[in-house]
């Protein structure tokens, strides 16, 4: 539907062994031309230390994952260089995270040999996830400046509090951009049972960006996060369906609805599913004369982060455990990435 849409998918890229050196984008040049910006499941970012207050005892020396400081360096590490590869050995301008335990995690994360010199700084909440894991926002310093951030609370119909919807505006290239970093209740109870539950937070979402827009008809916004359902499915629906005539920029599009599904970002009893998604405003799709989505986003497919799939065949999520047993892996999700630009 978009002429920018023509950009042929990124294949398959491999991890090489040579050095290249890491670099912000557009270093030198004074301008804000091109920014990336980085969404990942981390899979169980836990310290090694317990936490009375939440449900993180197999996540210690002494638990059933036996999750030692070393392996937490080594983890720590590994989603660095995940990070950094998926973004052609730049530092991404935002990295949006889940499934990390608290913000003591996030700043041993960015000050981890790969990150350390660069100026990242950090948006977290401790949500009321009885598991301890929740969302955050990690943006390059000296490109973004953070206007406001608040943490939604997604209340489920039987008490249960899930991870926080993290919003947060910011000023980006001479540009305003109305970010929400989700990531959505579980299928652990059967899709169709805990369908209402992720309903409830798209519900959230939508009437979150309709207050938006209500005060600015041409509004950037980026909605990304595991959303534990796929393009198809209700609750993403419900997004991608908002729409007016009168305001048609309001319209929100899933621009990886059309992804090829030889990969997904997940994978679950041999079946590739796409949980980790980017959803944009059309401003960002239609603008001549601002921030606008420069290519179709990518999944960070590289040889790396796969391993065999033994029972299933082809390739898997090269993840940290399988089931209680230590695989020294990187998440049993894949990274996706988006590239935002501005037009003068």
């Amino acid at each position: 539907m978009f002429t920018l849409w023509g950009m042929v998918f990124c294949c398959l890229c491999q991890l090489t062994h040579s050095k290249k050196a890491i670099s912000p984008i557009n270093e030198g040049t004074g301008k804000c031309d091109t920014i990336q910006i980085v969404f990942y499941n981390v899979e169980n970012l836990f310290d090694h230390l317990d936490d009375p207050k939440t449900l993180d005892d197999d996540f210690t020396s002494s638990g059933n994952h036996y999750w030692t400081k070393k392996r937490y360096d080594q983890k720590l590490n590994k989603i660095g260089q995940s990070i950094i590869h998926t973004s052609d050995w730049q530092y991404p301008t935002i990295i949006g995270l889940c499934e990390v335990e608290n913000r003591s995690v996030l700043l041993d994360f960015i000050n981890t040999p790969l990150l350390k010199a660069h100026p990242y700084a950090i948006i977290h909440h401790d949500s009321e996830d009885r598991r301890g894991i929740d969302v955050a926002v990690i943006y390059d310093s000296s490109i973004v400046e953070s206007l406001d951030y608040r943490f939604i609370p997604v209340s489920l119909n039987d008490g249960y509090k899930s991870r926080e919807i993290v919003y947060l505006k910011i000023s980006l290239c001479e540009d305003t951009l109305h970010l929400f970093l989700n990531h959505w209740p579980s299928r652990y109870q059967g899709v169709l049972r805990s369908e209402s539950r992720r309903m409830l937070a798209s519900q959230l979402v939508k009437d979150l960006c309709d207050s938006i827009t209500a005060h600015d008809d041409n509004a950037n916004i980026i909605i990304m996060g595991d959303f534990n359902d796929e393009p198809q499915n209700k609750s993403i629906q419900n997004l991608t369906e908002y729409f007016t005539k009168e305001k048609p920029l309001n319209q929100l599009t899933n621009v990886m609805k059309d992804m090829h599904r030889d990969y997904g970002t997940i994978k679950y009893k041999g079946i590739w599913y796409l949980f980790d998604q980017f959803i944009v405003s059309n401003s960002l799709l239609t603008n001549d004369n601002g921030l606008c989505i420069l290519e179709k986003p990518r999944i960070g497919v590289s040889n790396f982060l796969l391993e065999e799939d033994k029972k299933y065949l082809g390739k898997k999520p090269f993840r940290t455990y399988v089931g209680f047993k230590y695989n020294d892996g990187y998440s049993d999700h894949l990274p996706i990435i988006l590239k935002v630009g501005f037009k003068k």
